[in-house]
């Protein structure tokens, strides 16, 4: 018996697990869509396109569009598709992670006065602006009643950039107190912002 016991032991050691296939639970038509959908330029993360190309007989968005969202609820297409993504991006998503992060830094922690003169016009061309032009939300020119071009630039909130900032230091560091850092007072009443503007002035 010893003897059976080790030779199963043995013939399971020699069989190991292969690494997990990321197309091995799906059929061919399946496969397509989970390729496409996760390498493919075109398609990248697109049900309705997805589903056209892997399955060129439907004609039409609509009917794509519905077939791809039931595909995309299937557990074993959302699990292909997890494993292909993490095989094919990884290196990729690390460097857009890091992207995504810096430029909420610039949207952060811009000074306008580098960005807009005094009476915000722009300082110089976007082209000429560099890293700085993504904090350049809008540029709107419209016409006075007496003919003048008048150009209006309306740039990135701070605000928000620096509270999904605070959002991010407050996972990688819990032990920093974001609250303590950045005191927020919230004034509701018209009452309380007079109450406390008269506060202000005395102190």
């Amino acid at each position: 018996m010893a003897k059976i016991a080790k030779a199963k032991e043995e013939s399971k050691a020699k069989i190991k697990p292969k690494v997990e296939d990321w197309a091995e639970d799906l059929n061919e038509q399946q496969r397509l869509f989970v390729l496409y959908y996760c390498t493919d330029e075109f398609c990248f993360l697109n049900g309705t396109k997805t589903y056209r190309k892997a399955y060129p007989k439907c004609r039409s968005d609509e009917a794509a569009a519905t077939a791809a969202s039931k595909l995309l609820r299937i557990a074993k297409v959302k699990k292909s598709i997890r494993m292909l993504l993490k095989l094919t991006r990884e290196t990729e998503d690390e460097l857009a992670a890091y992207k995504i992060l810096h430029t909420y830094e610039t949207l952060a922690f811009y000074n306008p006065a580098d960005i807009i003169t005094d009476t915000g016009a722009l300082l110089k061309p976007l082209s000429e602006l560099g890293p700085l032009a993504v904090c350049v939300e809008q540029i709107q020119t419209f016409y006075t009643k007496d003919g003048f071009p008048c150009t209006v630039v309306k740039l990135a909130n701070r605000h928000k950039a620096l509270a999904v900032l605070m959002k991010y230091l407050s996972l990688v560091k819990p032990e920093i107190n974001m609250e303590a850092m950045m005191p927020v007072a919230m004034i509701t009443d018209k009452t309380a912002i007079a109450d406390w503007q008269t506060e202000t002035k005395t102190s």
